[in-house]
């Protein structure tokens, strides 16, 4: 009697055993897949694909160091739309990360942009008062406002998004979906 139960505790520490290595692999495999759907979220998906087609819905506008920066030819809808379709060229909303950039970028939209008004990265988060890069908790990197701005009713009233606008020299808050003006919007992407 003593023998059956000593091979049946071995058999149970056996199995016991087994079952705890299957469930660390379990744990390794959902680990990997949750690192590489959020890797996907951040970068993008199909970056190594021809972008041309994808780009045919941009104008090329300018380069900074190792940055290319694209308006949209289609008017802005809203700001989640806007972000979608830049990750979808392999980009995010332009963001503005010091001085020469701002003056650079402000110049295309006052000389060369296809609208008055441009949708770049920036968001405000009511909660921290604070402005923050598009879908991330990074907050902004450099800001400058355009004369005049902001307007603490404006942020108040939904105007939680950054707008390059022509002939201003800084940026502006807008609500973050306009219907009543001609917007665009500008994607970056680092080369």
């Amino acid at each position: 009697m003593i023998t059956v139960t000593y091979i049946l505790t071995e058999k149970n520490k056996q199995v016991k055993r087994k079952n705890q290595t299957m469930f660390f692999w379990n744990q390794i495999m959902i680990s990997l897949l949750i690192v590489f759907s959020i890797y996907t979220n951040v970068y993008g998906q199909g970056c190594e694909t021809d972008r041309s087609v994808l780009l045919s819905s941009f104008t090329r506008v300018s380069s900074i160091d190792d940055h290319i920066y694209y308006v949209s030819n289609d008017l802005f809808v809203n700001d989640i739309e806007s972000e979608a379709q830049c990750k979808s060229i392999c980009g995010t909303l332009a963001i503005i990360n010091n001085l020469a950039e701002l003056e650079s970028l402000n110049r295309v939209v006052t000389y060369s942009a296809p609208a008055a008004s441009v949708l770049i990265s920036g968001k405000y988060r009511s909660q921290t008062m604070s402005w923050f890069i598009t879908n991330t908790t990074r907050p902004y990197p450099f800001m400058r406002w355009a004369t005049g701005r902001p307007v603490p009713e404006d942020i108040a009233n939904g105007y939680h998004c950054l707008f390059l606008e022509e002939r201003k020299n800084g940026v502006r808050e807008r609500p973050c979906s306009i219907r009543d003006l001609p917007c665009k919007f500008m994607c970056e992407i680092v080369d």
